[in-house]
């Protein structure tokens, strides 16, 4: 792992906004081309990345958004959603790790570990017992996930029906508090 400096989360506000959607959009294509034909992934920036979808989720009152920095520099971006539910569980007890993607000059530097300190001190602040995320069944953040203590929980998929099917599968990931 590479050395860094400890990542600030930036809360974010309306005038932030450009800067998530560019921020995001660029660590979604470091990451998650090859899940689209063509690696075209306009069918899920188009859905999560645009001015009107993020400003509606300022809006809501269980939605956390946060542009992760770096020093002075924009490396990744968060979505949590409190007061979730999970099959199994109460519907006020979770905290949903919706998004948290990093550019990838940024990965393998101690930003996620640092990241998910802060979101479990979040969710335990807000009365919350366990933290939720889905996960690509393929690829090296599984296992990353599995080492900070999340264990699958069940399948789901990628909800988009213009991903290559292959790629679709994901797992959801649960740590209880």
């Amino acid at each position: 792992m590479r050395s860094a400096t400890i990542p600030n989360l930036r809360e974010l506000d309306a005038a932030g906004i450009p800067l998530y959607i560019q921020t995001g959009t660029r660590a979604y294509n470091d990451h998650y081309r090859h899940l689209w034909p063509e690696g075209d992934t306009t069918p899920y920036l188009t859905h999560n990345f645009t001015r009107e979808k993020v400003f509606s989720e300022l809006q809501e009152s269980g939605i956390r958004n946060w542009i992760v920095e770096a020093s002075t520099e924009a490396v990744g971006i968060c979505k949590l959603v409190f007061n979730t539910n999970l099959e199994a569980f109460s519907a006020a007890d979770g905290l949903f790790i919706e998004k948290i993607y990093l550019v990838r000059t940024a990965t393998g530097m101690g930003y996620g570990s640092r990241l998910f300190t802060s979101f479990e001190a979040m969710a335990q602040e807000a009365g919350l017992s366990y933290i939720w995320l889905e996960a690509m069944q393929k690829g090296p953040a599984l296992q990353f996930y599995l080492q900070n203590g999340y264990r699958i929980f069940g399948p789901t998929r990628i909800p988009f029906s213009q991903a290559i099917e292959a790629e679709r599968p994901m797992w959801i990931m649960l740590k209880e508090l």
